[in-house]
C-alpha cells in the first residue's frame, strides 16, 4: 500500500496534502465514500492542486477526524 499512497501525498509550503485515496486510506473510507460525504457537507471541502486535482489538507483532516472522535464519546 506503501507505494500506492506515495504518489497520492503532496506538500503545499509547509502543509502536508493528500489526494484522495491516501484521504480514504487515513480515514478508513473509500474514495467514492469521501464523494457522498463531501456531497453532504459531512467532510472537508478540498483545496485544487493542479488544473483536474484536489487535495485535502491533512491538518483539516486530522481535525475532523478529532471532532468525530468527540462526537461519539
Amino acid at each position: 500500500m506503501r507505494n500506492i499512497l506515495s504518489n497520492c501525498i503532496e506538500t503545499i509550503g509547509s502543509a502536508l496534502a493528500l489526494r484522495k485515496r491516501a484521504t480514504a486510506a487515513l480515514v478508513g473510507v473509500s474514495p467514492s465514500t469521501i464523494d457522498r460525504m463531501r456531497k453532504r457537507g459531512d467532510f472537508p471541502a478540498p483545496i485544487r492542486v493542479g488544473e483536474q486535482a484536489v487535495a485535502w489538507l491533512r491538518s483539516d483532516i486530522d481535525e475532523w477526524l478529532a471532532t468525530r472522535a468527540r462526537a461519539m464519546h
